[in-house]
């Protein structure tokens, strides 16, 4: 599996983030892939539903560079070997710069 991370915005059109999740179900259950929800409400059903379908963590917009990576650093920490995969971390620093 070449992913070790997924930031999954609850709020995509093509398709059910949920239906994502359920998807990705045999990575994330093995242990090959932290999953970090993204959502612009605080919809706390569809929240508990994400951490029930194997999310490590969901937050919500507006959210900060610091509390990113923060938030990657732990759901990479949930996954065997290295907690601190600093190619990663370099990867969604340069990834959300423009947003952030």
């Amino acid at each position: 599996w070449p992913f070790k991370l997924l930031v999954l915005d609850m709020g995509i059109q093509s398709q059910s983030s949920l239906d994502v999740l359920n998807q990705l179900s045999g990575h994330i259950e093995r242990r090959q892939l932290a999953v970090l929800a993204l959502t612009g409400t605080g919809d706390a059903a569809a929240q508990e539903h994400a951490l029930g379908l194997g999310a490590v963590d969901v937050f919500t917009r507006p959210f900060t560079r610091a509390e990113t990576l923060m938030r990657v650093t732990g759901a990479l920490a949930t996954l065997p070997g290295p907690s601190t995969d600093e190619a990663v971390i370099r990867a969604v620093s340069r990834h959300f710069a423009p947003i952030l």
